[in-house]
C-alpha cells in the first residue's frame, strides 16, 4: 500500500513540475510580447527615380522628393539630384518628373488648372501629354528585358 501512495505522490509531483515549467514559459512569452515594441515600418515609399546628372535609374525609398536637405534625394553614384521617373506612353521616352512652375495665383476655373497640369506633364521628346510615373513593376520588367 505504501508503494502505491509513493508512486502517486511522485507522479503528482512530476505533473506539477511539468505544469509549472509550462506556466513559467508562457509567462515569459507573454511578458516578452508586452514589453517589446513591434518594429517600425520604414519611412517613405519605394519609387523609381532618375538622377538628373548621370541619368542613372534606380529604386529608392523617398519621403519627400522636394526636400533638398534629405540625403536620400541625391544619387549614390554622382551626388546629383534625384527626380521621379516618368515615361511617355506614345514614344516610350523616359524623363525626370516635370515640375509645375506656377506661382501663387488664383485659378478662375478647373479647366485652367487642368491645362496647367497637362502642359507640365508634356513629353519633352514628342510633346504628347500622355505620360505617367514609372511603376515599380514596370521598372522591374524593363530591367529583366535588358539583361
Amino acid at each position: 500500500m505504501e508503494q502505491s501512495s509513493n508512486n502517486f505522490s511522485k507522479g503528482r509531483i512530476r505533473n506539477l513540475l511539468i505544469f509549472g515549467v509550462i506556466i513559467v514559459i508562457l509567462l515569459g512569452i507573454l511578458s516578452y510580447r508586452v514589453t517589446s515594441e513591434p518594429p517600425k515600418p520604414p519611412e517613405g515609399a519605394k519609387v523609381v527615380v532618375i538622377c538628373k546628372s548621370c541619368k542613372k535609374r534606380m529604386i529608392k525609398r523617398i519621403v519627400n522628393i522636394d526636400n533638398d536637405s534629405d540625403k536620400r534625394n541625391y544619387c549614390d553614384k554622382c551626388g546629383g539630384r534625384l527626380a521621379i521617373l516618368w515615361k511617355c506612353n506614345e514614344c516610350q521616352f523616359e524623363f525626370p518628373e516635370p515640375k509645375l512652375e506656377v506661382k501663387q495665383r488664383k485659378f478662375k476655373s478647373k479647366s485652367e488648372i487642368y491645362d496647367v497640369v497637362m502642359k507640365s506633364q508634356r513629353c519633352p521628346n514628342c510633346g504628347s501629354i500622355l505620360s505617367h510615373p514609372v511603376t515599380l513593376s514596370e521598372f522591374k520588367k524593363d530591367q529583366k528585358k535588358k539583361k
